[in-house]
C-alpha cells in the first residue's frame, strides 16, 4: 500500500546541511499497525510530515495506493491531506469553540467519502457527551475525539504523532488499544510515529530510525495486546 523509496530530506541551516531523512526505504502493507521508534533528532516526525503532504522530500519517491506523492504542488497536496490522511496529534487539536461532535462533523464536511459522525463518536465510546465542548472533556476523552476525527474522514492512512505522549500511563493504555481497534474494525492503516520501544511490541511491523537512517525493519509474528504489556 505504501512504499517509500530513498526518502532523503536535507536542512539548510547558513552553511551546515543537516541530513533529518538520509536515504529512507521501506514498504507498508494495508491493514498494518506500524510503530516508527526513534529517539528525538531520529527523523521520525520528518518522515510522519513527508508520509502524511505537510512536508516534502528534498529527493527520493513516496508512493501511497498506487499514487507517487513526491512531485505534488502545494494544491495537491493539500488534496491529499483532505481525501486520504487522517491525523492523530499529541495534543488533540481540537477546535475549543465547537462541541465534540462539531469537531468530528468538521471534518466529515472535507472529506470525499466520509462516514458518519456521529457512528464514530459512539464507537470511540462518547455517545454521550457529544454536546461537551473541549474544555469539558478529560484528556483521554479529547484525544478518543481526535481519533474519531481522523477515521470520520474514511482515510486511507491514519498517522499518530505521540498520541499518549500528554497522557498518563492509564489513560493512553486505553488510547492505544481504541487505536488498534477501531483501526482493525475500519480496515485502517495506522502508523504511529513515539519514542517509547514498549509500543513496538504492540505493533505487527516495527521501523527503528537513527540519525535518519533505518536500523531496524521487521515484523512481529506475535504482537502483544496492551494488556500483556507492563507500563
Amino acid at each position: 500500500m505504501l512504499i517509500a523509496r530513498d526518502l532523503k530530506k536535507i536542512y539548510h541551516m547558513g552553511e551546515i546541511e543537516v541530513h533529518a531523512l538520509d536515504g529512507v526505504s521501506f514498504q507498508i502493507n494495508e491493514g498494518e499497525f506500524c510503530v516508527i521508534v526513534g529517539a528525538s533528532g531520529s527523523g521520525k516526525s520528518t518522515l510522519l510530515n513527508i508520509l502524511g503532504g505537510m512536508d516534502s522530500p528534498t529527493s527520493g519517491e513516496y508512493e501511497l495506493d498506487h499514487q507517487l506523492n513526491t512531485n505534488f504542488n502545494a494544491k495537491a497536496l493539500s488534496e491529499f491531506r483532505r481525501k486520504d490522511i487522517g491525523f492523530v496529534f499529541q495534543f488533540y487539536n481540537l477546535l475549543p469553540s465547537l462541541t465534540a461532535l462539531e469537531n468530528i462533523m468538521l471534518a466529515e464536511g472535507i472529506a470525499e467519502h466520509p462516514l458518519s459522525s456521529q457512528e464514530m463518536l459512539e464507537s470511540v465510546g462518547l455517545k454521550e457527551r457529544a454536546n461537551n465542548f473541549p474544555s469539558a472533556l478529560s484528556g483521554g476523552e479529547q484525544q478518543r475525539v481526535a481519533i474519531a476525527r481522523a477515521l470520520v474522514k474514511n482515510p486511507k492512512l491514519i498517522l499518530c504523532d505521540e498520541p499518549t505522549g500528554a497522557l498518563d500511563s492509564k489513560t493512553g493504555k486505553t488510547i492505544i488499544a481504541l487505536l488498534q481497534k477501531v483501526a482493525l474494525e475500519n480496515h485502517k492503516t495506522l502508523i504511529m510515529v513515539t519514542h517509547n520501544g514498549l509500543f513496538t511490541k504492540l505493533a505487527n511491523h516495527v521501523i527503528r530510525l537513527q540519525d535518519g537512517k533505518i536500523i531496524e525493519d521487521y515484523y512481529n509474528e506475535k504482537p502483544l495486546t496492551v494488556e500483556d504489556i507492563e507500563w
